[in-house]
């Protein structure tokens, strides 16, 4: 925290300071560099007429612009650069000049009236950085899954699309307790409208999905169903108000559906307290919740499922049409979801793993240095995060480089028999997150480090081709696969396998129905046991446990023999020794 708070206090320092232009520091007017002009010359200007005149302001050339033949021209400390520029744009053989100007390029500021000294959490979040890159796309569509929402609030009818109440089955989705209409002006309220407030993302659209009872209660069944339903009716992002993935196989279910068909789930840890102690999901996107000191809040839920922080609070509008404050962790998962949809909004070709790792990569670190399980990997950047998506300088780079996969072994081509060992290893750019290897398309092994090994029997197989894969992802999705091709090629099996009957036992009694079972083994392994009764045969199981449901009832009276007859992949057999038992 106190490297962010000190980076941007250099940053304040610099614009009422001085400029560092290679190495030469200049000072700063009031809205551009003193001392200094931007020239651009025709192509037909000569060199000497170039420098005549700039000479005649006194000026002199520092350096020139890569790529733009625009100078950067010095002038002495009681020039006006101002009207010098303006004299020296009227010259013969100059293209144009200009002061150098001071632009705040990355900071917009809404005209909505509430902004200002209700809405510091955008502020916090870095949002003004974000809106001079776009204010989110109407092509783009949240579904926010809780109660519902007012849809005819005047900073929320622009933004909403038709959503369905899975309570009552119908159509109405309007807000039947008022938390979601919070939650959807967090994300989506028109910005720069002259009324109400802001939004982190006013350009994306908004659909309801209410789940909740009159008392603010859903099922399980009735959030998945919302997920799913977002998913398959064109919603990329949605947002549950409840925080119940870490506990229901249901939601995770239904949050890893959305993730395949592209879209990314975004939850609140909950405003429990507790620590949580289900691992992280990499399909969805966890937010925990500070203070306005961007201090953890006491009653927001950590644990090592936190993918970053939000503010905990936020003014917006109300289900009575008006506006009002909210809090809680659903208000950081808010801000996490606009953030979410800004960054699409920059770069729609962003896979969701992608959008994923530009938003922790981004975030301003707080608490211990580095991922911690209460600030997750840190509160939300939006700015940065819009700033790398868009592949803008000074922005975290989108990581789009795949892991690479090095020293298999066995190696392609090689022969092998008995039991070996297959390795593979992986390094990234970034870092490996996961590795896994198959054998013949079925997979044997997986890690989640840049290792993976596995000891393979290969008697147990048929000898000839098989293929080995290792495969390698990295936190931002890139993947990578690289095969061998080994020949298998074992001695000749000429082993029989060894198999006998453990009941019934000889002499035994039966009724009309009994279990005969068997034990087998093999040097190799038993592919099949066959029970013969009276030297015919009468069942077949495939795999151990040997067991055979017999039904006697029709069997005639007397002694009867039972016989097994095992088998393995070579086609070597035995037979067991004869029991006899009496009906």
């Amino acid at each position: 925290m106190s490297n962010y708070f000190s980076a941007r206090l250099r940053s304040a320092c610099l614009v009422l300071g001085v400029l560092s232009i290679y190495g030469t520091p200049i000072a700063v007017a009031q809205d551009h560099v003193a001392h200094r002009v931007l020239v651009r010359f025709s192509n037909g200007m000569s060199p000497a007429k170039a420098q005549s005149a700039l000479a005649s302001v006194g000026g002199k050339v520092d350096w020139e612009i890569p790529g733009t033949t625009v100078k950067v021209v010095s002038l002495p400390p009681s020039a006006n650069e101002a009207a010098i520029a303006v004299g020296l744009a009227h010259k013969p053989g100059v293209e144009f000049a200009e002061v150098d100007a001071l632009i705040q390029a990355s900071a917009v500021t809404p005209n909505d009236p509430w902004y200002a000294n209700w809405q510091p959490q955008l502020r916090q979040i870095n949002a003004p950085a974000a809106w001079s890159f776009n204010w989110g796309s109407p092509n783009l569509t949240v579904a926010v899954i809780g109660s519902g929402v007012y849809g005819q609030h005047p900073d929320l009818a622009g933004n909403m699309v038709p959503g369905w109440n899975f309570y009552n089955n119908n159509a109405d989705a309007s807000d039947v307790v008022g938390h979601d209409t919070c939650v959807a002006g967090i994300i989506g309220a028109t910005a720069n409208n002259g009324i109400g407030v802001a939004s982190v993302a006013s350009g994306v659209k908004l659909m309801p999905l209410r789940v909740t009872d009159l008392n603010d209660y859903a099922t399980y069944s009735s959030i998945a169903s919302a997920i799913t339903y977002a998913a398959d009716h064109g919603c990329k992002i949605a947002v549950p108000s409840f925080a119940a993935f870490d506990s229901s196989s249901t939601l995770q279910v239904a949050a890893h559906y959305m993730y395949s068909k592209g879209g990314l789930v975004i939850s609140p840890s909950g405003n429990s307290g507790y620590r949580l102690t289900a691992s992280d999901d990499s399909q969805v996107l966890e937010v925990s919740a500070v203070n306005g000191s961007l201090v953890i809040e006491p009653t927001s839920s950590t644990g090592s499922c936190i993918d970053l922080c939000a503010p905990s609070a936020g003014y917006t509008p109300q289900m009575t049409g008006g506006y009002g404050s909210f809090g809680g962790t659903c208000a950081a998962s808010a801000y996490v979801t606009g953030a979410v949809a800004l960054v699409w909004s920059a770069n729609s070709a962003l896979t969701n793993a992608q959008v994923v790792n530009v938003l922790r990569s981004s975030a301003m670190d707080l608490g211990p240095s580095g991922y911690d399980t209460s600030y997750g990997a840190g509160l939300l950047d939006v700015g940065a995060a819009v700033a790398a998506a868009s592949g803008q300088t000074g922005g975290t780079a989108v990581d789009s480089t795949a892991p690479t996969i090095t020293g298999m072994q066995p190696s392609n081509g090689q022969m092998v028999q008995g039991l070996i060992s297959v390795t593979a290893q992986a390094s990234d750019n970034v870092g490996v997150a996961s590795m896994s290897l198959a054998i013949d398309g079925v997979q044997v092994a997986s890690s989640s480090s840049g290792s993976c090994s596995y000891w393979w029997d290969t008697s147990r197989i048929q000898n000839g081709s098989h293929q080995i894969v290792a495969s390698s992802k990295d936190a931002a999705g890139n993947s990578s696969n690289a095969a061998v091709t080994v020949t298998v090629s074992n001695p000749a099996d000429t082993t029989p396998p060894a198999v006998s009957i453990t009941n019934p036992l000889g002499g035994s009694t039966v009724g009309n129905s009994f279990t005969a079972s068997a034990v087998a083994s093999d040097n190799v392994g038993v592919s099949r046991v066959e029970l013969y009764v009276d030297g015919k045969l009468s069942m077949t199981d495939t795999a151990a446990p040997w067991t055979f449901s017999v039904a006697s009832r029709k069997w005639a009276k007397g002694n009867h023999t039972l016989v097994c007859r095992a088998y393995d992949a070579a086609g070597n057999r035995s037979d067991s020794a004869a029991v006899t038992v009496v009906h």
